[in-house]
This record gives C-alpha cells, sequence and structure tokens, in this order.
C-alpha cells in the first residue's frame, strides 16, 4: 500500500499533511458529561491565570477521562502509576459516577 510513497532516504516513508477540518464546536449540542469537562477546564483556566494551583481539578479530570473510557483500577494504575485511591475507593467513584 505504502510501496508507491515518498522515501526520506533513511527507509521511511513521507506521509502528506492534509488541511484540518474545522469545527464549529459551538453549533453542537453539548450533554451533561461534556459540560462537566467544560466547567472544569474553565475553573481551571481562571485558577491558571491567578498563579493558583489547579491539581485537585485537574486531578477531577483524569478520573472523568478513566470513566468515560471505562478503565478498570488495573488500567488506571498502567496509565498512571502514581494514582492515589485504593481499588475500593475508585470502584466507589465509578460507582457513584454512573
Amino acid at each position: 500500500m505504502l510501496e508507491n510513497s515518498p522515501k526520506t532516504g533513511a527507509g521511511d516513508v513521507i506521509i502528506k499533511k492534509y488541511p484540518s477540518v474545522k469545527t464549529n464546536f459551538s453549533a453542537r449540542i453539548i450533554n451533561e458529561e461534556q459540560q462537566t469537562f467544560i466547567d472544569l477546564v474553565i475553573q481551571i483556566l481562571s485558577m491558571k491565570s491567578e498563579d493558583k494551583n489547579t491539581s485537585v481539578l485537574e486531578q477531577q479530570i483524569d478520573h472523568l477521562a478513566y470513566q468515560l473510557y471505562d478503565l478498570t483500577y488495573e488500567e488506571v494504575k498502567i496509565v498512571a502509576p502514581a494514582f492515589s485511591l485504593s481499588p475500593e475507593k475508585y470502584e466507589c467513584l465509578r460507582i457513584n459516577e454512573q
């Protein structure tokens, strides 16, 4: 499939970059889960502009992302080895958010 693609000389294939598609996010319907992420990001940006610590809010976004992808505790520990919740607390968090 890529045998006719241009090469760099080192054996790497040169892949053409296509122009990105512009999306009008304001025209999309925002669901409750998306709004939660948006609200957290707005809070983080506001706090960062005031040089405040945002680590707790960033951790909330991490937890929401783990839930969004339905990660098990073991999978979270692979992605984030420093994850501080116990397996029991993580399960409670997952149950409470559903």
